[in-house]
């Protein structure tokens, strides 16, 4: 009946999650005083991977072209104009021009025009349009040119940024058909826009038959491996979270894909396509769930844990202890103890909020680990040449430091989060102790007390 009633009390205030102990325990009621009384063991969130080594980063073959619009021929591009010249006035001029072919070639242009000056005059103004059409694509290549020479995103959408890098391409292989024609190129990438995808973090992703860009699984994903001395598509060997030398991220998230699961589960994520055709890949989103929701649906599974090392069913171990311990805060059998000496009614209120402090302690680390991961998964290559996946970064870092703002509200000291129900636990049992071992008043001395055989004179 008395599990009953504390089960029923706890479950009413949220629960644990077991999590690796990070401070040695105090081993005695004092010194377990002052662990709570500084706020824990440790003053500050741990990195995520103590062990760290520099890696330089190289970018894919896309972004190591050389690129110049001066790739492009003018002869080879004047002469497909003059050669698809259409539509109306162009096709008769184009039959025109066609059935001069020989004359052109044959005479020079000044015999040319004193021969047959109406077909010098046609050509010339063939060729003008043609010299325009040229500089007008060059117009375009060379703005973009600029433009990327200058660290600029010139593009405000995925598409137009892979557009963009369509260009790039054309402009370290002579165009898109090696011909050098600067037209046919600017045709083919209108015609075609975001097929070609961008450069992405493992290979190129939203164009036609490749994988959709998503920034916040796969800038995770990379973020957890560089930060494990990895590369970023290295997975490597999963953690085991019982390793004493496991570093603190692996006892969260074994591996990085678990990681970017979890980041999606509270920040959401969207798939972005660089194209709209059938073989693209399609647009989809998700919406997060937040750190409070996750803190909510661990109730169930990590509070039992902490109600079974008060009621004793479970010993006070160490690896028992750490399975209620979170965030750099370790729960002392000190503590279990205290919350044993309460009533029923008072052990289930207790439970629970020393509970919810430590689950709200474990989901901000996680978080805090998590805003790293972005941080240093928005440093490769790739994603520093995605002005779009900048921006995105930069919105979920904010919505993440808003998510732990949201959840600690003003609860943002490490100390606040369980230093406070823990010293008032500490000091109720130490006043009760200190009142059960009082000793009541004997009854009032004698004034006359019996000395020597005799009665003392007052």
């Amino acid at each position: 009946m008395a599990r009953k009633t504390l089960v029923t009390a706890a479950l009413t205030l949220t629960g644990a999650m077991p999590l690796g102990v990070a401070a040695q325990p105090p081993s005695s009621p004092d010194s377990s005083w002052l662990y709570y009384e500084i706020g824990g063991g440790q003053a500050f969130t741990r990195a995520p991977n103590p062990v760290t080594t520099t890696l330089t980063l190289g970018a894919g073959a896309d972004m190591s072209l050389g690129y110049s619009c001066g790739t492009f021929d003018p002869v080879a591009s004047v002469s497909h104009q003059m050669n698809q010249l259409r539509d109306g006035v162009d096709q008769i001029s184009n039959q025109m021009a066609q059935a001069a072919n020989a004359a052109i070639a044959a005479l020079p242009a000044y015999i040319l025009q004193r021969a047959n000056p109406g077909l010098y005059d046609l050509f010339q103004n063939a060729q003008l349009r043609a010299e325009e059409t040229f500089q007008l694509a060059t117009k375009t290549c060379e703005q973009m040119e600029a433009e990327i020479a200058q660290g600029k995103d010139p593009f405000h959408e995925w598409v137009v940024l892979s557009k963009g890098h369509s260009w790039r391409r054309a402009m370290g292989t002579n165009g898109v058909h090696g011909d050098g024609n600067i037209i046919t190129t600017r045709d083919h990438i209108e015609n075609n826009p975001g097929r070609d995808g961008v450069p992405w973090i493992l290979d190129r992703s939203g164009g036609a038959g490749q994988e959709p860009i998503r920034p916040v699984r796969d800038v995770v994903r990379s973020g957890y491996n560089v930060t494990a001395n990895r590369t970023p598509g290295d997975d490597g060997m999963p953690y085991n979270p019982n390793d004493p030398a496991v570093p603190p991220m692996g006892r969260y998230w074994a591996t990085s894909t678990e990681a970017a699961e979890w980041a999606v589960q509270v920040l959401g994520e969207e798939e972005i396509p660089t194209c709209r055709d059938a073989d693209c890949p399609p647009q989809q989103s998700s919406p997060g769930l937040g750190l409070t929701r996750l803190v909510e649906q661990d109730r169930e599974d990590r509070l039992p844990d902490l109600v079974d090392l008060v009621e004793g069913t479970t010993s006070l171990s160490s690896a028992n202890l750490a399975q209620v311990s979170a965030g750099g805060i370790t729960v002392t059998p000190d503590l279990i103890r205290a919350i044993r000496e309460l009533p029923p009614a008072e052990q289930g209120m207790a439970v629970g909020r020393l509970a919810d402090e430590i689950a709200t302690a474990a989901h901000v680390e996680k978080a805090l680990y998590l805003r790293r991961f972005f941080l240093a998964g928005r440093m490769l290559p790739e994603v520093q040449a995605a002005g779009p996946a900048q921006k995105i970064i930069q919105e979920k870092v904010a919505e993440l430091e808003r998510e732990i703002d949201n959840t600690l509200f003003e609860s943002r000291v490490r100390k606040e989060l369980v230093s406070g129900t823990s010293q008032a636990l500490l000091r109720f049992d130490a006043q009760r102790r200190g009142a059960s071992l009082q000793v009541a008043p004997g009854a009032r001395p004698d004034p006359w007390p019996l000395e020597g055989g005799a009665v003392s004179a007052p």
